[in-house]
């Protein structure tokens, strides 16, 4: 009796404390529960200039600095068609302006990026300070246009024209197919480039080409680990009560059964 009303308690302790854990999970997800604001990018997905269906503009797009272009290294904002773009295994066609199918994943226009003996890069500053303890994601699509060579594209986060994070090497999305990246940094509360401006580079990468279009950028607060960073809300206290009244109630039944053997 005595050894079972040992087990017993033992076996509230730990339901108490396996609760109070699950408590501290609960509080530390309320607390990361901060949303992300975005950071504007002048034309984001390349609509400027405007270009006709089949048709390029060469040069840098609007909003958007290049390197500098030579015979083999070029860029322009063209609006491709099937012909560039079937779909294959990938997302498309996309619902361009007015419904019309289109073979970009937003508007009609992409960036196109074709590298010669060094890479090719399109680059924007934008008006974010980098600030301490910030979470900075980029998101961007990338296409391999079916009549293109793939090279090593990548991505970029630039800190005053500097390089802060780099995506590395792209995986090819396959010939005639667009893929979405993602790269993501956090800004430490020592890090010397805090109040530098964010800048971000998209790359075609030498011997080959590479499409982008819908730029997307945002912070996001870093989220603390601390279970008593901030207090739950009323009803996660509810139901952590509800569950401690649970356990209570099993561990009185436990206790009146081994009372009865």
């Amino acid at each position: 009796m005595e050894q079972a009303g040992r087990f017993y308690l033992g076996g509230l302790k730990s339901s108490l404390a396996v609760a109070i854990t699950s408590l501290a999970g609960l509080v530390a997800i309320c607390a990361g529960q901060a949303s992300a604001t975005p950071i504007a990018i002048d034309n984001f997905s390349f609509e400027r200039p405007e270009t006709l269906v089949g048709t390029s503009t060469l040069g840098c797009p609007a909003g958007w600095v290049c390197s500098i272009m030579q015979t083999s290294m070029v860029a322009g904002v063209y609006s491709p068609t099937a012909a560039q773009y079937a779909g294959g295994s990938g997302p498309g066609p996309f619902v361009g302006p007015a419904g019309m199918p289109s073979y970009t994943p937003g508007g009609s226009d992409a960036v196109f990026l074709r590298a010669g003996p060094r890479e090719m890069t399109v680059t924007q500053t934008t008006s974010e300070l980098i600030r301490s303890n910030q979470i900075y994601t980029m998101d961007v699509w990338v296409g391999h246009q079916t009549n293109a060579a793939w090279g090593t594209s990548s991505i970029q986060f630039l800190a005053d024209g500097m390089l802060l994070a780099t995506s590395g090497a792209l995986a090819d999305p396959g010939a005639g197919n667009w893929a979405q990246y993602t790269l993501s940094f956090m800004a430490a509360a020592d890090d010397f480039r805090l109040g530098q401006r964010l800048g971000i580079s998209l790359i075609a990468g030498s011997g080959g080409a590479a499409d982008f279009d819908m730029v997307s950028l945002s912070s996001q607060p870093s989220v603390s680990v601390d279970p008593f960073a901030s207090a739950p809300e009323p009803s996660t206290l509810l139901l952590f009560g509800a569950g401690l009244l649970a356990v209570a109630a099993r561990g009185r039944t436990r206790s009146r059964l081994n009372s009865a053997i």
